[in-house]
């Protein structure tokens, strides 16, 4: 039975992608496990170069099945620990639920983003996965670190749905080797002196500090009177390749710290791409709903203007009512830079003509019919049959978010 379960792994390899899309999941074709590992963990080229790759060449059992899990290194970088591992057997498995026994947030991820990286990888050897844990922080007097790996999911080269059948429960309790040599040295440190400003708000950046396993911009963001809480919205690009924000650290007075992936190879040209800065408005904006023109009835809203709640550059503009409530339909010029809505949910109230107020309703931002994109809010769930029963509604949205966009790219370092 055996020699035929190997059989038809062997099958499904035939049918797994080396050239994985984007986008479609399953799993990646590759001839190695570091392949993988080179491919979807940003910076583990450059990491292997400088020798903080680890080797480990360890394998345990799995618990309650006939597979083995192989551990081929760990990476002890100060984003994640990244531990590159095989399983092999009958039914190769991905570990999903993993408790490191260190660190503030001990729980890890089971694997990099799988929209753009796939579930693993498969080769001759078995299945690949990188685990993502904790990253590991001085002092730390032991010299290992241990994890547990509760849950697990078999796999397939084309399995596309983590939801499909196929968890298998079973408690792995692991250990890696630890030295301080295992971690980075510390970044280089590069001083910019950049800045710009759109619409009356202003960003500057001032220093970028490239690590092996995270890179760190430096700057500040200033906002008009009223506003708070600016995010900064920006890629960076190493050479050809864009590497996202992972992290967005905000001190006082606008400082800021962005952290984002790091390259693979340094040095390297570095340009900003802006998209945008996301801020909180200090605005609280009402209108009035004509909820018993509807009769109840699932209705898009004529005149589109009938309801609208203008908002910097955009505005929120009523599309559709139905029975448990409204859809505002974002709206934002054609032009740029512009200041619009944000994609964030506003904090709202809805309040009847007694005074009634509802604020905690199901609600949700995404497209909300006839290919428009907004929030919907089912607040009439949650009211009285008095309130239900209105003629006029009034919403409120209090201190909605905003986003200044732009299309902005800044050459930081040439060379």
């Amino acid at each position: 039975m055996r020699k035929w379960s190997w059989l038809l792994i062997v099958l499904m390899l035939i049918g797994c992608t080396r050239a994985y899309k984007p986008g479609t999941y399953g799993s990646r074709r590759v001839d190695s496990p570091v392949e993988y590992a080179r491919a979807a963990i940003p910076g583990w080229v450059r990491a292997e170069k400088l020798g903080l790759v680890v080797p480990l060449d360890r394998t345990y059992e799995i618990p309650g099945s006939e597979s083995r899990m192989k551990l081929e290194s760990v990476w002890y970088s100060p984003l994640h620990t990244y531990l590159l591992y095989t399983t092999t057997g009958d039914q190769p498995l991905m570990a999903t639920f993993m408790l490191a026994g260190w660190g503030d947030q001990p729980y890890g991820q089971w694997g990099p983003n799988a929209y753009y990286h796939g579930y693993g990888a498969f080769s001759d050897q078995g299945f690949h996965q990188v685990m993502l844990l904790p990253p590991v922080e001085q002092p730390i007097s032991e010299d290992r670190v241990e994890a547990e790996i509760r849950r697990w999911y078999a796999m397939t080269p084309d399995k596309r749905d983590l939801a499909e059948p196929g968890t298998h429960t079973g408690t792995l309790r692991i250990d890696l080797p630890f030295r301080e040599a295992y971690l980075e040295p510390p970044p280089e440190q590069i001083e910019l002196d950049r800045e710009g400003s759109w619409l009356g708000r202003r960003l500057r950046v001032d220093q970028l500090e490239v690590g092996v396993g995270e890179v760190r911009l430096h700057g500040r963001i200033d906002l008009l009177s009223g506003e708070s809480h600016p995010g900064l919205r920006a890629d960076l690009r190493f050479g050809d390749t864009t590497r996202k924000m992972v992290a967005f650290a905000l001190g006082a007075d606008g400082r800021f710290i962005a952290t984002y992936e790091p390259p693979d190879e340094w040095p390297a040209p570095v340009s900003l791409e802006l998209s945008g800065i996301g801020f909180e408005s200090g605005q609280t904006l009402e209108a009035v709903i004509p909820w018993g023109r509807f009769e109840g009835k699932e209705t898009r809203v004529k005149p589109a203007n009938l309801v609208v709640m203008p908002f910097y550059d955009g505005s929120y503009r009523l599309h559709r009512v139905h029975p448990r409530g409204v859809s505002f339909e974002i709206i934002r010029p054609d032009r740029f830079p512009r200041v619009t809505p944000s994609n964030g949910e506003p904090r709202v109230e809805f309040i009847g003509p007694g005074g009634e107020t509802v604020t905690n309703m199901q609600q949700g931002v995404g497209h909300i019919g006839d290919d428009k994109y907004g929030i919907s809010y089912s607040f009439a769930d949650e009211a009285s049959p008095e309130m239900r029963a209105a003629e006029e509604i009034t919403v409120r949205f209090i201190h909605p978010s905003a986003v200044l966009e732009m299309k902005e790219t800044w050459e930081l370092i040439t060379r």
